[in-house]
């Protein structure tokens, strides 16, 4: 699993890719909640994340409820087909907007 960051105004936009799950979610959590900013922008992009299981999705749920608390706008971007599915079937996607890019949703977040 591999996490860049591209800063944006406002915030940051947290690149992720490889596979998103119980031996990855442990490492990437707290750099999820240290790039959430107090009233600004995060954006997770998931253009290059190839699978996310309940650990990964746990981490998804983890930074929605610290951003509500920090009033940071959180977004979810370029999500590819099977992690999309499995939002869809959680109702996750329900919960957290999503973007077709990282610059759309830095757009329309900030």
């Amino acid at each position: 699993m591999e996490v860049t960051h591209s800063p944006i105004p406002g915030g940051v936009v947290l690149h992720l890719a490889g596979r998103l799950d119980q031996v990855s979610a442990p490492v990437v959590e707290p750099q999820v909640m240290a790039a959430l900013p107090e009233n600004g922008v995060l954006v997770l992009d998931l253009a290059r994340l190839r699978y996310c299981s309940s650990a990964g999705l746990r981490v998804l749920l983890v930074a929605v409820k610290q951003a509500a608390a920090n009033r940071t706008r959180f977004g979810l971007a370029a999500v590819q087909p099977a992690v999309a599915e499995m939002l869809e079937s959680t109702g996750v996607d329900k919960v957290v907007p999503s973007f077709p890019s990282a610059r759309e949703a830095a757009v329309a977040l900030g």
